[in-house]
């Protein structure tokens, strides 16, 4: 069985995927880093997620990340983390559900401005209006976010260690 990590760029996929994985001794996947794996292999050339999406526009790079998360079917045992928008895909939503477990990893609104938009800032807000875009795309995501079928983590608060023993019990045989 898999568990996959979604919600929120900056809400904690890669990092609790990661360290889940370490404490269990399972693979972990990263869908983004797997997308610039698979486009180096198609083009020769590597580039990160974000220099591949200003490259192909967001379209091309969207059928590109479907691609990948078809490329995941057959996986077992493996904490997969998914990129913020991917899940956005009814038909990367529709594989993802039938590899396993759907976690997603929620953040209060506050946190998630502040790693935004004061780190590396994702390429769907608009350096001229960063709060507005942040707004816009929090009030467009979240509902869609909270529609999906999935165990919630509320990570507002909580110690990284409470996130992992929540991510871990998830885990065992039985749990939902």
């Amino acid at each position: 069985m898999n568990l996959i990590l979604f919600g929120f760029k900056k809400c904690g996929k890669t990092y609790y995927g990661k360290r889940i994985a370490k404490e269990l001794g399972l693979p972990f996947l990263d869908t983004d880093q797997r997308l610039e794996e698979v486009y180096s292999l198609m083009t020769g050339e590597f580039l990160t997620f974000r220099e591949i999406f200003r490259k192909l526009g967001q379209e091309t790079f969207r059928e590109l990340e479907t691609h990948v998360i078809e490329g995941l079917k057959g996986l077992d045992n493996t904490i997969i983390a998914v990129g913020g928008g991917a899940i956005l895909n009814y038909k990367n939503r529709e594989i993802l559900e039938k590899l396993g477990k759907m976690v997603y990893l929620k953040i209060a609104k506050e946190p998630l401005k502040e790693r935004l938009l004061y780190d590396d800032q994702p390429l769907y807000l608009d350096v001229n209006d960063l709060e507005l875009s942040f707004e816009k795309m929090y009030a467009d995501r979240k509902p869609l976010y909270e529609k999906i079928p999935a165990i919630w983590i509320d990570t507002t608060g909580k110690s990284e260690e409470d996130v992992v023993e929540m991510l871990n019990h998830l885990m065992k045989p039985g749990k939902a």
